[in-house]
């Protein structure tokens, strides 16, 4: 009876661990017409992550760019936001928001 219970136990720990969102931090790296932002992935296990650039100019307009894919253990993904108008609205700064399961 004990194994039996021990198995369930490990069959509802593993399904809830793998269903679960993790949210991972960022950083972006910002020069006048474009952000570079990072996902890494720091875990054991491969994640899938859905990803979210936002990057600010000086005329506090915003732009956005969308990556997704999977992120293996060590390994970063990029995200890049541009400069619509370069010559004139240059970026100021961005952000970057991770989704992960």
């Amino acid at each position: 009876m004990s194994k039996f219970l021990l198995l369930v136990a490990t069959v509802f720990s593993l399904n809830s661990f793998s269903y679960g969102y993790v949210t991972i931090p960022g950083s972006c790296y910002v020069n006048q017409t474009q952000a570079s932002c990072q996902v890494c992935n720091y875990t054991y296990r491969t994640l899938a992550c859905t990803a979210t650039a936002q990057a600010v100019s000086y005329r506090g307009f915003t732009y956005r760019n969308f990556g997704q894919g999977y992120v293996f253990p060590g390994q970063c993904m990029w995200v890049n936001v541009y400069a619509r108008n370069p010559y004139w609205d240059l970026l100021r700064y961005a952000n970057v928001f991770a989704s992960c399961r």
